[in-house]
Parts: structure tokens; sequence; C-alpha cells
């Protein structure tokens, strides 16, 4: 039982909650979790009134980034906006350098961090080499006019909410005549978010691309796509999407607005077409199938157009893992056939890739034959995918995209296909395997809830409710993943069922989050 009541007279702005259940766990980490959200225990008293047993004194806690009222569900000391932003772009390097107003410094981590020259950075910015030399060393102060700044946030793709920094410190320091010109600066930052010049960007923002494009253009969406797929590891598609459609429309209009030589136009395509998989991967994880079909279909329009395999293989490897989710949601299992086409195609193009190449594939076409109830033909490709990826050696040298085919992610795919093949027991074993092999947060949740339905169609409705209740408070918070609540659809409905009303409302309550 959780209840809160009004605040009390001469403690302030402090509040008065009741934690009949929780007391002592409350008290011990000084840390309350109630439904009005997350509160620090100033104290707690005991009293005789049998409703309201133990009163605590709480204060809200405030994400200390943007001092947004953290919700009990969310263990972080950030809100889930502030912590997205930061595994994009915020590493704690670039942090510093904004905190300590080294815009040089700031550019110079971005561009290390993307692999380019200062020429080619010079190329995306519109600037010569050496005025980038200048600005990172500080002997130009380009970056401390306001418009200059923001223009070379939109020209890198950077989200503007990650310069907020300049302005949570704007007062603080003292020191010479620059420490002052920098302090003037920053007030003119806070100023200008106070009267929302800084906005996050969005869908309706204007896409400026270059006159002519270049390698250095080509690199740096490329670099995007990379940063999104490390990203989507950590926080899930829903987190992401927003910022892989502004890269991939900036592609899209250097493709059809700018001017590029016969070669830079087959990378450009190739890029684009990476981007539009990427992006198709996370409307995918974000819950909108129809998106991620057309953007894998673009994908390879784009890769036939400019000969480029490797973007083939991806995209349909891609299309085959949508046609067996759409095959399970429509009960119509035959359509997992369109599933062992794709990957054949893939196969097909694939005849010159590495190992890890073909245990992803197999293990697309493993988890097929398991919709259409082969189990042999399962099997035999189970068992293709585990030598294919136990003679791989690339490691850490594999492309960023293909870094997620791991032990843990053939584990999973073992367990889906015994899961479609009406083996559940067994495949909360291997499921149980795929979570001991996995070190992404959003892969995690999905193993564990895919595990949580696979022990309620086992039978052990209490348990398979007791695992869901491990995934749902994350989710929306620390990772924003729709395809993962859908996965615990069913255990809801056992739920529901069963009477568990607690399930049934943080179900809910996960649903509402990821749709805000």
């Amino acid at each position: 039982m959780r209840r809160r009541i009004p605040p009390t007279e001469g403690r302030g702005n402090t509040y008065v909650a009741t934690l009949l259940s929780e007391t002592a766990a409350c008290c011990q980490s000084g840390i309350a979790r109630v439904a009005g959200g997350c509160y620090s225990v100033l104290e707690c008293t005991v009293s005789s009134d049998p409703v309201l047993p133990v009163a605590c004194y709480v204060m809200p806690q405030t994400c200390e980034s943007c001092g947004a009222h953290l919700s009990r569900y969310n263990d972080d000391e950030r809100c889930a906006a502030c912590a997205q932003a930061e595994t994009s772009w915020r590493s704690p390097d670039v942090s510093d350098a904004l905190a300590s107003m080294d815009l040089g410094r700031m550019l110079s981590i971005i561009r290390h961090d993307a692999g380019l020259s200062q020429l080619e950075m010079g190329q995306i910015l519109g600037w010569s080499a050496s005025h980038v030399h200048r600005v990172e060393h500080g002997e130009r102060q380009s970056l401390y006019d306001v418009r200059v700044l923001l223009q070379v946030c939109d020209a890198l793709q950077m989200p503007r909410v990650v310069l907020e920094p300049l302005w949570r410190d704007a007062g603080a320091g003292g020191g010479d005549a620059m420490d002052m010109s920098r302090r003037e600066f920053a007030r003119a930052m806070l100023s200008a978010a106070a009267l929302g010049a800084l906005p996050a960007g969005g869908a309706g923002a204007e896409t400026v691309v270059p006159a002519r494009v270049d390698s250095a253009h080509v690199r740096s969406l490329r670099a995007a796509a990379d940063r999104l797929y490390e990203d989507d590891q950590l926080v899930g598609g829903g987190a992401l999407l927003e910022d892989a459609v502004q890269h991939l429309n900036k592609g899209r209009h250097m493709l059809n607005s700018s001017d590029f030589t016969e070669r830079i136009g087959t990378q450009l395509m190739s890029a684009v077409g990476e981007l539009a998989v990427c992006t198709g991967w996370l409307a995918f994880d974000s819950g909108n199938a129809d998106v991620a079909r057309a953007l894998y279909l673009e994908a390879v329009a784009l890769a036939d157009e400019a000969g480029a395999n490797d973007l083939g293989i991806r995209a349909r490897e891609k299309l085959a893992l949508l046609a067996v989710q759409t095959a399970r949601l429509s009960h119509a299992p035959q359509t997992a056939r369109q599933a062992l086409r794709f990957t054949a195609r893939a196969v097909h193009a694939a005849s010159h890739a590495g190992p890890r190449v073909h245990a992803l594939l197999l293990s697309r076409e493993a988890v097929a034959h398991a919709t259409l109830g082969d189990r042999d033909a399962y099997l035999r490709a189970v068992a293709g995918a585990w030598r294919e990826l136990e003679r791989d050696e690339s490691d850490a040298n594999s492309p960023v995209w293909l870094r997620f085919v791991t032990a843990g992610e053939l584990f999973d795919a073992e367990a889906k296909g015994l899961v479609y093949l009406g083996d559940p027991s067994r495949a909360v074993n291997a499921f149980d395997r795929a979570l001991a092999q996995t070190n992404s947060p959003r892969n995690a949740l999905i193993y564990r809830a895919q595990r949580s339905t696979a022990i309620g169609l086992s039978g052990d409705v209490t348990e398979a409710v007791a695992e869901a209740l491990k995934v749902l408070p994350a989710l929306g918070y620390q990772v924003a993943s729709p395809r993962t609540l859908r996965e615990l659809s069913s255990v809801r409905t056992l739920a529901a069922r069963a009477g568990n009303q607690d399930l049934v409302q943080q179900y809910d309550t996960a649903a509402a989050r990821l749709a805000a």
C-alpha cells in the first residue's frame, strides 16, 4: 500500500508519504520511490495511527542537469531526456570543454571522435583547414559568436541541448579579460535559451546541405550511422529515431540538391543507404514496421544503384527479420518464406563476406525455419551459425553495425526458435545464456522480456510476471524500445487473467511513457 498526503505545515516544501511496505528500505537507502515520484528521505517517524503508521518527511529528487522531477522508476541522477542526450553527444570530455567554455577543444574532440581531419571538418563547416586549426587552438574566437556556434551545431547535426553546460555555468568564475568575455558569451547563450532560441532540433528544422559534396561529407554521414548504432545498444531506438531521420534527410538532400563527382556520388548513395538501414532499424525498435520496411527497400534500391553489395546484404537481413515478425503478429507462418528468400539473396551476395556476416544470416534463417515449423532445418541453421561465429576473428575490427552479432545474439535466436517450435521450457535456458553473454542494456531488456514470455508459455504465470517486473520500470526511462514492451503483451494478458493489477498497471504506464 502506498499513499500520498498533503504537505505538512512547518515543513516548508517537504512532503509526507506513507510507505507501509517499504519503510525499512526507504529509511536505509535514504530514497523513497512512491507514486508521485522519487524523493530524498529527511526523517521518518512512527505513529500509533493504524492507517498511517509511518510518516516519512521527504524532498523531491530532481534531475541534476535540468532540474526536472525524477520518476520513482528512475535510478539515475538525470531524467531520461538528459541521459539520452549524453549518450549521443555529451561525452565527459565534450561536457568538460563546454563547462570551461573552451569551444576550440570541444570542436577538436568532436572532430577526432568522428575520425575527420581538419581539412575534412573545414569542408563540412565551410571553413579552411587553417581556420579549423586556429579555432581549435584558441587563435580564432569564431565559436564565441552565438550565431556561428549554432550554425556549427546544425552543420554537424549536433542536438543544441548538448550546449547546456555553457549556460548552466554562466555565472561561475572570475579572472582575466578572456574569462570575462567568455562569461558574457555564456550569458548570451543563457538569454537565447530562455527566449527559446536553442531548440533541440526536429523534423521541422531546415536542412542545410553543402553546394558540393566531397569525401568528408560522406564520412560524416557514415560516422553518424555508427554513432546511432552504438547508442542504440544503450538506450533503444525510440530515443534516437528523430536524430536518425535528420541525418537521413540531410543525406537525401545532398543526393538531390548538391553537386558531386561520379565517384563521390556512388559513395554518397551508399552512405545514405547505410543511414536508411540504420533509421529503419530504429523505427523497427520503435514499433513502426511499415516505416522500417520502406526504409529497408529504399536501401536495397540505393545498394543496387551504387553496386554496394555489403549494403544490400544488410538491408535484406533486416527485411528477413521484419518478415518473421510479420508472420508471428499476423498468425500467418507462411509469410516467413519471404524471410528465407531475403536471406537466400543476401547469402548469394555474401560469398566473400566474413564469418560473422554468415553467422547473422544463418541465425535469421534459423528463426524463419522455426516459424514455419521445420525443426530439422532450424537445427541445421543454428549449428551453422555457431560454426561461423566460432571461426570469426574480427572482434573489435568488425564494422559497428555488425558488432551486435555475438554469442548472446545467437543464443537469443536459438531461444526464439525453440519458442516458435513449441518448446518454451528449453527456450528459457537459452535466454539465460543470452543474458549472460550480453553487455548491452537494450539487448538485456529484450532478452529478459522474451524470457518472461517463454516462462509464461511454460505455465508459470507467477515467475513470468516477476521477470516482466524487472523490465517494465526501465522502459521509457533508461531504454526507449516499444518493441521490448510488445514482447510482454502476452504476459500482460496472463497477469490480467490472474488478477495481478500491479503488472497490468506498470505495463500500461510504460506504454504511456513510450508513447509520450
